[in-house]
C-alpha cells in the first residue's frame, strides 16, 4: 500500500504499525529530473523482463526456502 497521507482507519488502529512497513519520505527526497528522465530510458523499458525473471526467482526460492540461509 501506498499513500501521501495516513488513511484515518489505519492511524486509528494500533496494531497497523506492527503489520505496515512505514516508509517516510520528505520533499528533499524527491529525485532530480535527469534521474529521472535516465529511470525512464534505461530501466522502464526492461522492466517486462525484469518481472519475468523475478517471477522465476520467486518460484525458485518457493520451492526451496534453504536457498535464502545461503551466503
Amino acid at each position: 500500500m501506498t499513500c501521501n497521507y495516513l488513511p484515518f482507519r489505519v492511524a486509528e488502529d494500533p496494531g497497523a504499525f506492527r503489520r505496515l512497513l512505514v516508509i517516510r519520505f520528505s520533499y528533499h527526497d524527491r529525485l532530480r529530473e535527469d534521474r529521472i528522465r535516465e529511470f525512464e530510458t534505461r530501466a522502464k523499458p526492461r522492466l517486462e523482463t525484469l518481472k519475468h525473471l523475478g517471477t522465476h526467482a520467486y518460484s525458485k526460492l518457493r520451492e526451496n526456502m534453504e536457498l535464502l540461509r545461503q551466503p
